[in-house]
Parts: structure tokens; C-alpha cells; sequence
């Protein structure tokens, strides 16, 4: 890289409570500590605006009707190793979520009803998103909502579900720390 401080430097920017947070490569971070190069903020872009929902989103999405038992749903969950799962009509048509949370609460809450079904504690009203929008839009609405999970839907089938765990692997993958 060239010493120049007006080149042109990858970084990644997030806006997390009316903040924005940098990420530069590591080689950056160490070269700004021993010369302590200035980086036009000018030169700087979000990178997560280039990147859409579908190319991140888990699919398949595994579901369970209303009226499935808390214990079936929990199965389910377990087996495929998922943090939620979509709550969905006879006509495969989205009626809720329910999520590893939920399950917390229903235990904190006190003995469990073997009889409860998914309808006693699941999210019904859903927000959604696209596999089009930009993954930064995503995250925004998760962070603003306190979601972890959030359905993708094409018109009214949900097609897969976007995952703050989804998010944390691009972004893990996104940058190479490179030895000094």
C-alpha cells in the first residue's frame, strides 16, 4: 500500500444508534498506529449496501402450523439447529414466528403447559423483508426492532430468513486479518 493518505482504502461502515462505526483491514490499523495516517472520510462506503438479503438468508425455511405442540416446534428447531421457526396458515400463508426467546420465556414463566401449542406464544405480528433489500437495510430494521430473525418473503410465501447469525458470518468473512 502506498503511503499516500489521500489513496483509496477499503473500509466498512455500520450506523448503529446514531453512531457510525468504521472497519478498516487490520494492515490499516496497524500502519495508522506506527505513522498515524489520516483516511479521508470521502473515500469511505458501506459495503453491506452492495450486499442483498437473498445472498445471505438461510433457506430452506422449515415451518410448523398454528396449531403444532411447543414441544414438536422445539424438536424441529434442534434437529435443523435453527433459532426460529415460521408459524404459517393451511394456505402456507405466514402467520407468525417463533423463536429461541420465546421458548426462554415460556420456561421463565413457570411450568410449562404440556398442551401449549405454538399459537400461545408465538410473534404474530411479523415484519418482513425482501431478498432484494440491501443486507444494511436488514440490519437496521432487526437493531431498530430488536429482531434476530427476520422472514424473507417473495409476494406472500416466505422463501428463507435472515439471521443476525447470517450477518455475523459475512461480516466475519468479509476481511481477512492479515499477519504483521
Amino acid at each position: 500500500m502506498s503511503e499516500d493518505p489521500g489513496e483509496s482504502i477499503l473500509a466498512t461502515t455500520w450506523h448503529f444508534n446514531g453512531d457510525t462505526l468504521l472497519s478498516l483491514p487490520f494492515e490499516i490499523f496497524h500502519r495508522r498506529e506506527k505513522k498515524q495516517t489520516l483516511i479521508p472520510a470521502e473515500i469511505l462506503f458501506n459495503q453491506m449496501d452492495d450486499v442483498f438479503v437473498g445472498s445471505l438468508m438461510s433457506s430452506p425455511v422449515y415451518t410448523v402450523s398454528n396449531d403444532t405442540s411447543l414441544q414438536n416446534a422445539g424438536e424441529t428447531m434442534r434437529e435443523h439447529k435453527i433459532g426460529s421457526t415460521i408459524v404459517v396458515g393451511d394456505d402456507d400463508h405466514l402467520e407468525g414466528i417463533i423463536t429461541a426467546t420465546d421458548f426462554i420465556h415460556v420456561v421463565a414463566e413457570g411450568d410449562p403447559d404440556p398442551n401449549a401449542t405454538v399459537a400461545s406464544v408465538m410473534s404474530t405480528e411479523v415484519i418482513t423483508t425482501t431478498a432484494s433489500e440491501s443486507v444494511q437495510t436488514a440490519a437496521d430494521i432487526m437493531i431498530e426492532h430488536g429482531f434476530d430473525h427476520l422472514p424473507v418473503v417473495d409476494g406472500e410465501a416466505v422463501i428463507g430468513v435472515i439471521t443476525t447469525t447470517d450477518l455475523t458470518a459475512y461480516l466475519s468473512t468479509t476481511e481477512d486479518p492479515s499477519p504483521s
